[in-house]
């Protein structure tokens, strides 16, 4: 992984503030993650997407925030929601919508989201702060 320059350092640290001011007021899990969801699309101008392992890990509860902060809440199976190789992986992971298997596109809840491609960022992220 490449040094960060400064201006994203400063992009973290920004994001990591508004996040943390959201959060002062929140008590749920579930409004930890919905706050994620929206202020990470804010500052990233993209659509990002948080998602909690629900009970028995048969489901995840997921938030869906797109660039303008419009939220929404869903339910994925969690055989239809393509997250585990992503957590697995416990790494900063990018991958491209054409470089999958159709069957995998196919039934995923999340590669129906993107046009192009996915940044997934497991949480906790051990990586550099």
């Amino acid at each position: 992984m490449t040094k960060p320059t400064t201006s994203t350092l400063e992009h973290n640290l920004g994001l990591w503030q508004k996040i943390t001011e959201s959060l002062q007021d929140v008590f749920d899990a579930h409004g930890v993650y919905a706050t994620v969801a929206l202020e990470v699309a804010r500052s990233t101008g993209t659509t990002a997407v948080t998602g909690v392992v629900g009970l028995q890990g048969t489901y995840y509860d997921v938030w869906l925030c797109d660039e303008n902060g419009r939220l929404r809440q869903t339910r994925w199976e969690t055989s239809k929601s393509s997250f585990e190789p992503l957590i697995k992986a416990g790494k900063i992971t990018y991958l491209e919508k054409l470089q999958q298997l159709p069957t995998d596109l196919f039934n995923s809840e999340l590669w129906q989201l993107p046009r192009e491609s996915i940044l997934a960022i497991p949480l906790p992220y051990k990586g550099e702060y």
